[in-house]
């Protein structure tokens, strides 16, 4: 009963390109929150404003993501969001609330641009400038500082991995390498304003890693996600990895010190997703480590493949039976409802965890009125939902660590018989 209006709304804020944005809200919102940052204007500048801001960003990327979902066309929105990144930079570094939905929302226009092989994307590094770029990045990479939030930091791994694998060749050496290849051939002391003062994010991603046991499990995932792709895209930072002291050898013994069995659902998903993920870059840096003879590598990988060989054979986690009973006791409550209904679309990227696969607040939306949806005691269905979802979470992370550990084994041999 909705479609019409949703459609009618998409129109409105989506304009075709030879449409004027003038009256569009979306970009007069986000312009008018940065202004109420500019000093004379602070004394209007309240949190009702920034609540607005982050809303309208929050509609900007359901916006994009429809658009993708459909398959339409580039809109003047997303030509505007992306001639608009200057403001969205600064509005990223003037208020923490804005971090989490700007780093979301760069990473999709970046994303959306790169979708059209047909065509070369607009430049982020054009539309900053290098000094506006560099300073951009060092705001970026102090995400951990002073009360660093995981989404936050998980949202600019995200961005920054997108950013390399997406066609922004230069703005990519600059975060890899921390200044443009230009200035790194410059000795230190002629380097120009446009070098990143921070560490590069592929030398802070190592840092990260090799503390791997202290930090969040989901940081560990997006920054070993990040130097995959790196790797992947950038042939150059192979050989790299290699040459940080503790890299390899602290993220495969975080693994093989694992007890799988032992682990509560959430924390043995994460941890499968983990153990994939380095299986991935060791299988990538095989090649480097095959070219240059580098048996002690492979001494390295020793216990690792003995994990493997114990816990990524077998994709065993589907429970049948709390799938089936949810499916009947559901439908049998909600006679005109089926539990498919409340899936999650793919307007939201899935995370592993309790609402990974059904949408937990939307089922609180149409449900929640009912005792039988809240439950007592953790009886209720919302309950069993979230433990369909940790389940259907483990069997995804199982899924993929099985193709890369046969991935790995197949390397591991050709390197043994090389």
């Amino acid at each position: 009963v909705f479609s019409s209006s949703a459609r009618y709304l998409l129109n409105i804020l989506r304009p075709r390109l030879n449409e004027s944005l003038q009256s569009n809200p979306i970009l007069r919102i986000i312009l008018g929150g940065f202004e109420a940052h500019v000093p004379e204007n602070m004394v209007h500048s309240t949190i009702e404003c920034s609540t607005l801001v982050v809303s309208t960003l929050d509609l900007a990327k359901i916006l994009i993501q429809v658009g993708w979902l459909t398959d339409a066309p580039i809109s003047a929105l997303e030509k505007q969001l992306f001639s608009a990144s200057p403001v969205l930079a600064r509005l990223f570094v003037l208020n923490r609330r804005y971090q989490l939905p700007i780093s979301t929302l760069l990473e999709l226009l970046v994303s959306r641009a790169s979708a059209y092989t047909d065509r070369e994307p607009p430049s982020l590094l054009g539309h900053l400038g290098a000094q506006s770029s560099c300073r951009f990045l060092d705001a970026l990479a102090k995400f951990d500082r002073p009360f660093g939030s995981d989404d936050v930091k998980v949202a600019i791994w995200n961005l920054v991995t997108s950013i390399i694998t997406k066609r922004q060749q230069w703005l990519a050496v600059f975060l890899l390498t921390g200044c443009s290849p230009r200035e790194s051939l410059k000795a230190d002391s002629d380097k120009s304003a446009a070098s990143m003062k921070s560490k590069p994010f592929l030398e802070a991603s190592l840092d990260l890693l090799s503390s791997i046991s202290s930090i969040p499990p989901q940081v560990a995932v997006a920054a070993l996600h990040f130097i995959a792709k790196a790797q992947e895209h950038w042939p150059w930072v192979t050989p790299e990895l290699k040459k940080h002291p503790n890299f390899f050898t602290v993220v495969t013994k975080y693994i093989t010190d694992l007890n799988i069995s032992k682990l509560q659902p959430y924390q043995k998903c994460m941890n499968i997703r983990i153990a994939a993920l380095v299986v991935d870059i060791c299988t990538v840096y095989l090649h480097s480590a095959k070219e240059a003879r580098d048996g002690s590598f492979f001494k390295t990988l020793i216990p690792l493949v003995t994990w493997l060989s114990e816990n990524a054979v077998e994709v065993d986690g589907y429970n049948a039976s709390l799938h089936g009973n949810l499916k009947r006791n559901f439908e049998m409550k909600y006679r005109e409802s089926k539990i498919s209904n409340i899936k999650r679309t793919a307007l939201t990227q899935p995370e592993f965890g309790e609402e990974y696969y059904y949408d937990i607040p939307m089922g609180n939306k149409l449900f929640g009125y009912d005792f039988a949806w809240i439950g007592k005691r953790d009886q209720g269905f919302v309950e069993e939902v979230k433990r369909a979802n940790l389940n259907l979470s483990l069997v995804e992370a199982q899924m993929v660590g099985q193709v890369l550990f046969n991935l790995f084994e197949f390397f591991i041999v050709s390197f043994l018989f090389y």
